[in-house]
């Protein structure tokens, strides 16, 4: 106990504080010098290095970090649009989420980053697209052995899970703009450009919402199809133990629950051709909303 008194009664070291106070008065004086030649970001990073404990320099290096983090900030800002509008969009949302840290309070660089969030939905638009045409290529068999049948039953359920995929990549890259659109927003209640784009993105929200449902339905009916496969099955096995007089008692009962799976297989292809009516009627809308954003924004 005495011994841990005593190390923590230890007096700072005079020749480390020596050299932490003189590289800070170099810190100091480097900022000084960039920020006499314009170099904001190099200004910025030496004052940065300020001490606290040199009392001489600490407090203007904080101001002049105030104020370079707002011109860096803009620096930054205006390469991130350039990069974005020469659709390099993952180093626009690298140097944007430097602005966002460095002056959390520009509307307008929340609202390029909530447009960069939105990269990644194109591309998984376009992969949900490729596997639902696969899906509508390769219906499951209503006829035919039951290897067959089997078979295509699990590709169908493998290509729902890729499908479930894209559609949950889809709602992270609009969760993510949504996000960053409302904060601009907050910032700038009356900015325009972002009311524009959040106008943009509940329409998303509905568009994949309905996409949801419909793959909801679609997964509804491989089930279906999956239940039949297996009553088929059960029958099948009977037949093949020769116990036809327990064949003759399970044949009624299964020929019902096939015509009432059957019944509701149907019902639900009319739902999911419902949303899907639906969807394509969404995507209408989306596109023109689409066209009048890329007025203002030539590259959404």
């Amino acid at each position: 106990m005495i011994f841990i008194v005593a190390v923590m009664n230890i007096p700072p070291d005079p020749e480390k504080l020596k050299k932490e106070l003189a590289a800070s008065q170099a810190s100091f004086a480097q900022g000084s010098k960039a920020l006499e030649v314009k170099h904001y970001e190099e200004a910025l990073t030496a004052f940065q290095q300020v001490a606290k404990a040199d009392t001489k320099n600490y407090q203007e290096a904080q101001s002049k970090i105030a104020e370079l983090s707002r011109q860096v900030a803009q620096i930054k800002l205006e390469k991130a649009i350039q990069l974005y509008e020469a659709e390099k969009y993952k180093e626009a949302q690298g140097l944007l989420e430097q602005v966002v840290e460095l002056d959390p309070s520009i509307a307008r660089a929340h609202l390029y980053l909530g447009l960069v969030n939105l990269d990644p939905l194109e591309s998984n638009t376009s992969s949900y697209g490729q596997v639902n045409q696969a899906i509508e290529s390769s219906p499951i068999l209503t006829y035919g052995d039951l290897v067959r049948r089997e078979e295509s039953i699990e590709k169908n359920e493998s290509l729902h899970k890729q499908a479930r995929e894209y559609i949950d990549s889809m709602q992270d890259a609009i969760d993510s703009s949504a996000k960053s659109v409302t904060k601009a927003i907050e910032l700038d209640p009356t900015y325009k450009e972002a009311l524009g784009a959040s106008d943009v993105l509940r329409m998303l929200e509905q568009l994949l919402e309905k996409m949801d449902q419909y793959h909801k339905k679609c997964i509804e009916i491989a089930d279906k199809h999956q239940d039949i496969l297996a009553l088929e099955k059960k029958w099948k096995k009977t037949w093949d133990s020769g116990d036809f007089k327990k064949l003759d008692e399970i044949d009624p009962e299964i020929r019902q629950e096939i015509q009432e799976i059957q019944e509701e297989l149907e019902k639900t292809k009319a739902e999911a051709a419902s949303l899907s009516e639906e969807i394509s009627s969404i995507q209408k809308q989306g596109q023109a909303k689409m066209k009048q954003m890329k007025i203002i924004f030539p590259n959404l």
